[in-house]
């Protein structure tokens, strides 16, 4: 009826306007904070290619931070580590994560 084709049309301009976003945002957005490079780009190089600054946080010495969620992280990559550019991979992950948080904002819409 007239009222589910508004919904219908609601969700579906809401969809595009978080999708436009979303992913201009992976693209464009520059590291606001160090510690995204230090406590999350750094250690996912390190988890993908075995090389790279291990920051303190994450060293055997101390370990105070989990790799577990550079993990989740690095699973998309993982297979294209060595096929694509690092900086395709930056870009890729962040794009993974847009249509993530675009995905979890529709269901809780």
């Amino acid at each position: 009826s007239k009222k589910l084709t508004d919904m219908s049309l609601l969700y579906t301009s809401l969809l595009l306007l978080l999708s436009s976003l979303r992913i201009l945002s992976s693209y464009f957005n520059i590291i606001n904070d160090c510690d995204e490079t230090f406590n999350y780009w750094e250690p996912l190089h390190y988890v993908l290619f075995s090389q790279g600054l291990q920051t303190w946080e994450y060293s055997p010495v101390y370990a105070i931070r989990s790799y577990l969620y550079i993990a989740l992280h690095a699973i998309p990559l993982y297979p294209l580590r060595y096929y694509v550019s690092k900086i395709a991979l930056f870009y890729l992950l962040r794009l993974c994560l847009a249509v993530f948080s675009i995905f979890v904002e529709i269901c809780f819409i």
